[in-house]
């Protein structure tokens, strides 16, 4: 039997998908036309080794340009973390305000406690002026 997500959409990535934060490696973008909202036209983000492609909101392409600024074609080679956050929206259809998980990006590890590299304290020489 066939899958639901076999059948409908080309598999993109939904915050069901990552019930942990996941790091990827951008490889491109492309644009699309979403068959299931009227042909509009999407942006997606296709991540190496994985078969889902990653769908750009306005969030989490704000997230990516934050850390790799604001040129998308930039991106690739870049890795970031996806993870998953409850956001509260207004419904475009209902105007009613309700949560929904939603996917984001950041740094990789930037959630998990993780710290920069570590600096050096040698580094102490005085400068001359």
């Amino acid at each position: 039997m066939p899958r639901v997500s076999e059948v409908f959409g080309k598999g993109y990535y939904r915050a069901t998908d990552i019930p942990h934060p996941m790091v990827v490696t951008i490889e491109g973008y492309a644009t699309e036309h979403d068959r299931f909202n009227r042909g509009e036209e999407i942006h997606v983000l296709s991540l190496r080794d994985q078969q889902r492609t990653l769908r750009l909101t306005t969030t989490n392409a704000g997230d990516i340009a934050r850390l790799y600024g604001d040129e998308i074609s930039n991106w690739s080679g870049h890795q970031v973390e996806l993870y998953v956050e409850q956001m509260k929206i207004t419904d475009r259809k209902t105007g009613e305000d309700k949560v929904v998980d939603t996917i984001r990006a950041r740094a990789p590890n930037a959630g998990n406690g993780a710290t920069l590299p570590a600096t050096r304290n040698d580094l102490d020489d005085e400068i001359p002026f």
